[in-house]
């Protein structure tokens, strides 16, 4: 690099450096109406809260059922054989073929 670039260099830096804080001491703030505002807010009486209102209590739930079953839980042995009314007109499945293998697990 020669003097000359060297000294350009220099120069654009201190003109850009003297540009940006000339940009920045434009920006200060006017936070005369702001305090304003805030003054005049403070000085204004306070409105009471209100309380909040009482809840009557509700009286507790004696769950009785604890004997039975759960009704989330699928019952145990109670499968019942669907009764399948047979027509003698429409095709029926054959109930009495022997499964393959897949369809001895449930569909669940």
């Amino acid at each position: 690099m020669s003097n000359k670039q060297s000294h350009q260099i220099t120069y654009f830096t201190r003109l850009a450096l003297l540009a940006l804080c000339l940009t920045l001491s434009g920006c200060q703030p006017k936070m005369d109406d702001l305090n304003e505002f805030i003054i005049n807010v403070s000085n204004k009486p306070r409105l009471p809260i209100e309380a909040y209102p009482e809840f009557a209590t509700k009286p507790t739930f004696e769950y009785s059922a604890n004997h039975l079953r759960s009704p989330f839980l699928a019952a145990k042995n109670t499968a019942v054989a669907p009764v399948i009314a047979q027509q003698s007109h429409c095709r029926q499945p054959d109930t009495n073929r022997s499964k393959d293998p897949l369809e001895e697990f449930g569909i669940d």
